[in-house]
């Protein structure tokens, strides 16, 4: 079945702000496993209108390149709860599989870093667009 929703019904506009808190655990095999969840905050921008409600819980594995320095680039394979959107009567939450890749960058003498990804959501049904997203951010190793 092929419904007639339009992408500004499915993903609002071009662009969605958000936020992703995330925790992640990195094995010794440098291989690691994450879970966060992202949500819509950016409303009214003065750069574009976003009427969606976005709602995304994570769960990824991936493994992160030995590089000998403060750079580390990382790949992953997860998949992801997408809530329904709320500018669709009765639509339906959908399901995604997310390839993504980044890096990991480490500041000098610190336990703090920064991250960034971009990825790709691959969604079941006809209520949400397939998507990309890139996330930035600051970490934190425990």
């Amino acid at each position: 079945m092929i419904l007639n929703i339009s992408h500004v019904d499915k993903m609002g506009d071009r662009v969605n702000v958000g936020l992703s808190i995330g925790v992640a655990r990195t094995f010794e095999s440098n291989l690691f496993a994450s879970t966060s969840v992202a949500f819509s905050v950016g409303k009214e921008t003065g750069l574009w209108d976003n009427p969606i409600d976005y709602l995304s819980v994570n769960l990824e594995g991936g493994y992160k390149f030995k590089t000998g320095t403060f750079f580390v680039p990382f790949l992953a394979i997860g998949g992801s709860y997408i809530n329904a959107p709320n500018t669709i009567a009765n639509s339906k939450s959908s399901i995604a599989i997310t390839p993504s890749a980044g890096f990991n960058m480490w500041f000098k003498n610190s336990s703090y870093g920064f991250t960034t990804k971009f990825g790709y959501k691959l969604v079941s049904n006809d209520y949400m667009e397939t998507h990309k997203y890139l996330t930035i951010g600051i970490i934190k190793k425990f």
